[in-house]
């Protein structure tokens, strides 16, 4: 099964400071790696670690985190980051290309608790699928 590796925040409190500049808020994981199979990244998942945010980064199109990671963390993103909020018509994984080109940007420094996950469009639909038969 393909998907993705990514750590997502643990602490629902961890942004609590950071005030989104655009109208799509989504600020909930650090991609690291992209599809991939499960099968090759299992033992990553369920692992915890911190993040560390140490800039805010913003343009007029999407605002993210830049973070650094543990050194022993795969992750394949050369820009590791927290997207934060973005315009309606942009695609999150813009940030990507902001971080990489002009910018703004503040100094922060956040400790942000995380935990490796790995999510797939297959199995949130299986997951979904079971909820709503609990429901009835």
């Amino acid at each position: 099964m393909q998907g993705i590796l990514w750590a997502v925040i643990q602490a629902s409190d961890s942004l609590s400071t950071m005030v989104p500049r655009f109208e799509v808020v989504q600020s909930h994981h650090i991609t690291l790696q992209y599809g991939v199979e499960l099968a090759t990244w299992a033992q990553w998942v369920g692992y915890e670690f911190e993040a560390i945010a140490t800039e805010e980064c913003w343009s007029d199109r999407i605002q993210a985190l830049q973070v650094t990671l543990p050194t022993t963390i795969p992750c394949i993103n050369p820009h590791p980051h927290i997207t934060i909020s973005h315009r309606i018509d942009v695609e999150p994984q813009e940030a990507n290309a902001m971080l990489a080109d002009f910018h703004q940007s503040t100094p922060i420094q956040l400790i942000i608790p995380v935990k490796i996950e790995f999510y797939s469009k297959a199995l949130s639909a299986e997951n979904q699928g079971n909820k709503g038969i609990e429901e009835f």
